[in-house]
């Protein structure tokens, strides 16, 4: 029996959680006795019961008939063959007391209710069959466990079975002896998943609260906002709530409060995220909100006092008087502040991922005048399926495919791969194949711009702003400084418009999310490649600069076209604070910029108390969220060029299979291949081909990197 690798098992007990205190002895453990526990852990698992004997309202008629047969003594049987006979008798008798209860309909038929009768009894027994076969494949039961005789015998099915009506019941006609026929509900034989229903939003309190206030921090400090209330942490600073860097000295953070209150609180500047860490508390008076009704928002913009008053100052007696009287009169409301969930799809949960650049990987040109053939590149990746699978690798993420003019991400057309690369048909091949040796696909969706051969910019630029039916699809201006990009119109010399273009690229126009047309473009787009194409979810380039609602809407969209709520996605998030993006109702993940830049900072600087921070960050802002950990992308220098130690090569490829979250490898990080953006040679990409470069080959470790080769020797 083949064993499971030698891998962290999956628990839901505290030593599964990174910052607990057993994690590492649990981790080294499962480590280490892989194989001895894979086996028995494989035979755990007992069917699921599904049967006629949890219907509602099944009751067991005494005296109600059924074929017997001679069989040995209930306690002479193994254990879980044991329990599957009881299980089998109870379900039985359940269903022909089912049965008989619907002999009425039947028109009180004996011959009917034999045949309905029998047809029950024949799927009882075919389960218990079936279960039994799973026992014995699970080594629960040797293959000569067996009753002497089987209790219930297979018959025909009746003729006239209607199609199923429901996940777990279905529909079956019977014909009456007057020629009428009768509709009776039955259990399918099959156990089917329940369908997939998204978490309910916890509730939230009705009130947003927008506190503002500029303050002057040292490096590693942050700012929290706390007070007299569950939501801002009953005055702790460990439970208060973190605030979000705007730009320089500015900060804030929006808070959910209840209405009709009045509520005392104050900022605090925390050093580093651990709970003993040092605190510095805002002096002065405490700060006092008052919430109007349901559903308003209030703006606070504070300025900092640092200086105590003494706790005698009339203004600093007022405050909490004022609180105390008004609680009086209204009792306060304690909502619980919660912590924003993101669940996965069961799949993604342990699953390891591998990213692909394209691009690069295939060593494809890097630019597309539209003009050249189409060439299958991407077929190679077959030649690369047994390199994947000793890698362990459990799904593939696609950098850019879609038809483009140079890197990918200026897209010309969503609906097609780019002609470098090969085409749809072959891509569904691909997709297919790799699904067959238990592999994902996710693909990465550029949806903030286009490319300015886009058919919608290509109408602009040939009509003009004010006679194309796509004007409102990008952010247009009249005025050259309205914006960084600017278009002449072909069809009228002398004039053109302005475009918002992204990071100031004017061949990436940024689209305007908010009209109804482009949304449902972007829709149709993701629609086509899960339904068609069978992906299996989405990264999405920088979701951080895209509202949150477009999300929830594009969640909505994928959720229907994957009923079963297994299509994953992924925004792309550098900075910031990733919970209003990540969410149950929104994406399902982010990319772990932080912990990355931590992970090879810290090993080159010897600083482990940054990587310690950057940790206790992550348990803090983001316990309820497991994000995509990297060490390289295709957009920042490979970790093999980033260590200035090739020892720590090791030390930080575990760190990155140990974190927690979903691991990604870059293509290549394997091998130890080398790239920085200052070595690259292509104008295009601004230098970030030397981290796209082809694929080295799997089966010639003599070729590789010697941090690749002595790769081998760990193996």
């Amino acid at each position: 029996r083949e064993t499971l690798p030698a891998r962290a098992l999956p628990t839901d007990r505290a030593e599964n959680d990174p910052q607990s205190p057993e994690h590492n002895t649990a981790t080294m453990m499962t480590l280490a006795h892989a194989a001895v526990v894979a086996p028995v852990a494989s035979r755990v698992a007992i069917p699921k019961r599904v049967g006629a004997a949890r219907a509602a309202g099944a009751r067991v008629l005494r005296g109600a008939s059924r074929p017997t047969a001679n069989k040995m003594t209930l306690g002479s049987r193994p254990r879980p063959l044991r329990a599957l006979v009881i299980r089998a008798d109870a379900e039985a008798d359940a269903a022909v007391a089912e049965v008989d209860s619907k002999a009425d309909a039947l028109g009180n038929d004996e011959d009917m209710v034999a045949k309905v009768k029998a047809r029950v009894l024949a799927k009882v027994a075919a389960k218990k069959a079936a279960k039994k076969k799973k026992l014995q494949e699970q080594g629960l039961l040797a293959d000569d466990d067996d009753e002497e005789g089987d209790e219930f015998a297979p018959v025909a099915a009746v003729p006239g079975q209607a199609k199923p009506k429901a996940k777990k019941k279905k529909t079956r006609k019977y014909i009456k002896p007057d020629g009428t026929e009768v509709e009776l509900e039955e259990e399918d034989e099959d156990e089917e998943e329940e369908p997939y229903v998204p978490p309910p939003p916890p509730p939230v309190a009705p009130n947003k609260c927008t506190f503002h206030i500029e303050i002057e921090t040292n490096f590693g400090d942050h700012l929290c906002l706390t007070g007299g209330h569950p939501l801002l942490g009953d005055w702790s600073p460990v439970n208060g709530v973190p605030m979000d860097w705007v730009e320089g000295n500015k900060w804030k953070v929006t808070v959910p409060l209840p209405a009709h209150q009045l509520i005392q609180y104050k900022y605090v500047v925390r050093s580093g995220w651990a709970p003993d860490g040092e605190t510095r508390w805002q002096g002065g008076p405490d700060g006092m909100i008052s919430t109007g009704p349901e559903h308003s928002s209030v703006e606070i913009h504070d300025k900092p006092q640092w200086h105590s008053w003494g706790d005698g100052h009339p203004s600093v007696k007022a405050v909490p008087a004022a609180v105390e009287a008004f609680q009086k009169v209204k009792a306060p409301e304690n909502w619980e502040m919660r912590t924003n969930v993101s669940e996965l799809p069961k799949w993604a949960r342990e699953a390891v991922f591998y990213q692909i650049f394209p691009l690069g990987y295939f060593g494809a040109p890097t630019v597309n005048d539209q003009k050249l053939p189409v060439n299958p590149r991407l077929k190679q990746i077959r030649q690369h399926y047994k390199h994947f699978r000793e890698l362990g690798i459990d799904a593939v993420y696609f950098s850019p495919l879609f038809e483009s003019g140079t890197h990918g991400y200026d897209t010309f057309d969503y609906f097609q791969i780019d002609r470098r690369l090969g085409d749809v048909e072959l891509f569904k091949e691909i997709v297919k194949e790799l699904h067959d040796i238990g592999i994902k696909v996710v693909l990465d969706g550029v949806f903030n711009h286009t490319g300015k051969q886009h058919f919608a910019f290509k109408d602009l630029r040939e009509k003009g702003a004010h006679a194309s039916e796509f004007g409102n699809w990008y952010h247009i201006g009249a005025r050259k400084w309205d914006y960084e990009g600017w278009c002449s119109t072909d069809s009228i010399k002398g004039t053109g418009f302005s475009y918002d273009c992204w990071e100031g690229h004017p061949v990436l126009p940024r689209l305007n999310l908010d009209e109804p047309a482009v949304k449902n473009h972007i829709f149709d787009v993701a629609r086509f490649w899960i339904k068609e194409v069978g992906i299996d979810g989405w990264r999405l380039d920088v979701a951080h600069e895209i509202h949150p609602d477009f999300w929830r809407e594009f969640r909505r969209v994928c959720d229907d076209a994957r009923p079963d709520g297994s299509c994953l996605l992924v925004g792309e998030m550098i900075h910031g604070n990733y919970n209003g993006w990540v969410g149950n109702d929104r994406l399902h993940s982010g990319t772990n910029y932080q912990m990355s830049h931590a992970t090879w900072h810290s090993l080159n600087e010897h600083n482990y108390e940054y990587f310690y921070s950057a940790l206790m960050r992550e348990a803090n802002l983001f316990k309820g969220l497991s994000l995509v950990n990297f060490l390289g992308n295709h957009d920042v220098p490979r970790i093999a060029s980033n260590l200035t130690n090739p020892a720590h090569y090791t030390h930080a490829m575990v760190v990155l299979c140990l974190m927690k979250g979903i691991p990604c490898l870059y293509y290549g990080d394997e091998f130890g291949m080398e790239g920085r953006p200052e070595d690259g040679t292509d104008e295009h990409s601004g230098g970030d081909d030397a981290m796209r470069r082809p694929m080295l080959d799997c089966a010639k470790p003599a070729t590789w990197p010697a941090i690749g080769q002595s790769r081998l020797a760990l193996n």
